[in-house]
């Protein structure tokens, strides 16, 4: 068990879908005409987010959802060039999924390169999210699985997941890093599923409402040769985390002029 009260913490707002949404939708493209539907009402709650950097190697994934690695290698590809992360990146990221998650096959398939200036000028560049999510509902997990596993090869396996591994290509993470509400923390009647409206297409990921309980935690300052592996599925029935709720927040207890945060999380799927 973690002691959150031994670290040091620091109070920031943290965006929740609010408790009056049953069904919350948000509009992935600027809608034109006369009649704009609104977006689902997030409640903006101040939490108070622990400082784990000191006691990282305590976090596993199958009980809180996410894992802190260390002395990983530091991004050697063009963050803007899709096509060398591919080719690069996305085999080490498999790696490191299959060593961490025990799984017996892994591969990546997606990638997102966030800095909130860069996104401003380049379309390959995206802003930080900052509600609380996990990327995937159980629903959408099967969906996605039968879009990347058209053949149904998973059907050798017994089991399947999806990891994010989430790594600084800037340092030291100062703006905006990564927050992760703790998986044993979390009540299921928190959660809801949120609709995500694009122009040829409707995805779901998983939303939460404000708990009290909630342990959330970030590692402060850090660096290019540190992931964060975030668990966002697993249909395992022994394991406990089965997803890792996380946003990005404004660490207002940091300097005020700070470089925009610039980070790469890949996704990867994961058989067991």
């Amino acid at each position: 068990m973690i002691n959150f009260k031994s670290l040091p913490q620091t109070s920031a707002s943290m965006h929740y879908v609010d408790d009056s949404e049953a069904a919350p939708i948000i509009y992935m493209h600027k809608e034109t005409g006369e009649y704009k539907r609104e977006p689902a009402k997030m409640n903006k709650v101040n939490v108070n987010i622990h400082d784990a950097r000191k006691i990282s190697e305590e976090f596993e994934l199958d009980m809180h959802g996410f894992k802190f690695l260390k002395n990983q290698n530091e991004p050697n590809f063009d963050h803007l060039n899709s096509k060398q992360i591919e080719k690069d990146f996305y085999p080490e990221c498999s790696n490191i999924v299959k060593k961490f998650s025990g799984c017996k096959h892994a591969f990546a398939f997606d990638h997102n390169v966030r800095d909130y200036t860069l996104a401003k000028k380049h379309p390959n560049a995206y802003k930080p999210v900052k509600f609380a999510h996990n990327d995937y509902t159980e629903k959408s997990a099967a969906l996605r699985l039968s879009q990347l596993d058209p053949d149904k090869t998973y059907k050798s396996f017994s089991n399947f997941g999806f990891y994010n591994i989430w790594q600084p290509l800037r340092e030291p993470v100062v703006d905006t890093p990564l927050a992760l509400i703790s998986h044993n923390s979390i009540d299921t009647q928190d959660l809801i599923d949120i609709s995500l409206i694009y122009k040829n297409r409707t995805g779901k990921i998983l939303g939460i409402k404000h708990n009290p309980n909630h342990q959330w935690s970030y590692f402060s300052h850090m660096k290019c040769n540190e992931i964060i592996m975030i668990k966002c599925f697993d249909t395992r029935e022994r394991v406990k985390a089965k997803f890792g709720i996380h946003a990005a927040f404004q660490n207002n207890s940091t300097a005020s002029v700070a470089p925009s945060r610039r980070s790469i999380e890949v996704r990867t799927i994961a058989f067991f």
